[in-house]
C-alpha cells in the first residue's frame, strides 16, 4: 500500500506562519553595563568586576546600566555651568538636563548615572519603561546617586589605591542595587492589535492568508489519511 505523503508546500506554509507570528521573548536576558570613566575614578579591575556582576545577572527583560564620569565640566557646557555654579538648585537642574542630554545623544536605554567631580553632584536618569513598568523611578534613581556620593565622599582627601578602592566599591554597590531592583521585573509585550494596525497591514493580511491555506491543507490531510486507510493512492490507475 502506497503511503500518502503530505505536500511539500506544507513546510513552506508552516515557515510563513512562523515568520508572521510575533516572536516570543526569551525567558531570561543578561544585563549590559557600560562605564565611561573620563574622570579616572575607577580601576580597570573595579570596572570589570562590576560589569561581570551586572552582566552575569539573569533579568526577565533587557536591562542596561551606564555610568559616565567627568573630572571637569566640558568646554561645550562651561558657559552654562558658570551661570549656575553658585546656586545649588540651579546647579542640580543643570546636571539633570546634562544627564538627559547624554542619555538621548547616546541613545541609551535603562539607567544612566552622570558623575561630575567639579560640580560635586551625581544625577541618575531612567527611561519611561523602567520607570512605569519596572518601578525604577525617582526614588530608585536617587538611591543610586547616594551610593556614588557616599563613595566619593569616603574617598575625598585620600589618594591613589585607597581612594580608587572606595570608588570601585561604590561602582559595585550601584551595579548590585540596580540589578537587584530590576532582575525580577518585566516590560509588558506590545499589543498585537497596535502592531497589526501600524504600517501597511501586510503582516495581518499574510496571517489571514496563512490561516486559510492551513485550513485547506488540514482538509487535504484528512482526505489523504482516509484514502491511505481505504487502500487508495493518488494519481492515475485502474482495476486489475
Amino acid at each position: 500500500m502506497k503511503m500518502w505523503k503530505p505536500p511539500a508546500v506544507l513546510a513552506v506554509v508552516f515557515s510563513a506562519w512562523l515568520l508572521t507570528t510575533p516572536a516570543r521573548a526569551s525567558a531570561e536576558s543578561h544585563g549590559v553595563m557600560r562605564v565611561e570613566d573620563n574622570a579616572g575614578l575607577f580601576s580597570s579591575a573595579g570596572v570589570n568586576k562590576a560589569k561581570e556582576s551586572f552582566e552575569g545577572t539573569s533579568f526577565k527583560a533587557a536591562t542596561h546600566f551606564t555610568v559616565v564620569t567627568f573630572g571637569k565640566v566640558p568646554e561645550a557646557k562651561r558657559n552654562d555651568y558658570e551661570l549656575v555654579k553658585g546656586d545649588k538648585s540651579r546647579k542640580k537642574s543643570f546636571m539633570q538636563d546634562w544627564a538627559v542630554e547624554l542619555y538621548k545623544s547616546k541613545r541609551e536605554t535603562g539607567i544612566l548615572a552622570l558623575v561630575c567631580m567639579e560640580s560635586g553632584l551625581v544625577r541618575v536618569v531612567t527611561d519611561r519603561e523602567s520607570d512605569l513598568h519596572r518601578h525604577f523611578g525617582s526614588d530608585q534613581c536617587e538611591h543610586v546617586a547616594k551610593i556614588f556620593v557616599a563613595g566619593l565622599l569616603a574617598g575625598k582627601g585620600k589618594k591613589g589605591v585607597e581612594a580608587t578602592a572606595l570608588h570601585d566599591a561604590a561602582l559595585m554597590n550601584s551595579a548590585e542595587y540596580v540589578s537587584s531592583e530590576l532582575k525580577d521585573t518585566t516590560i509588558p509585550e506590545k499589543s498585537t492589535h497596535k502592531t497589526r494596525n501600524s504600517g501597511s497591514g501586510g503582516n495581518s493580511i499574510m496571517s489571514y492568508v496563512c490561516i486559510g491555506i492551513a485550513v485547506l491543507l488540514g482538509l487535504w490531510l484528512v482526505v489523504g489519511i482516509f484514502r491511505a486507510l481505504t487502500g487508495s493512492s493518488g494519481g492515475g490507475g485502474g482495476m486489475m
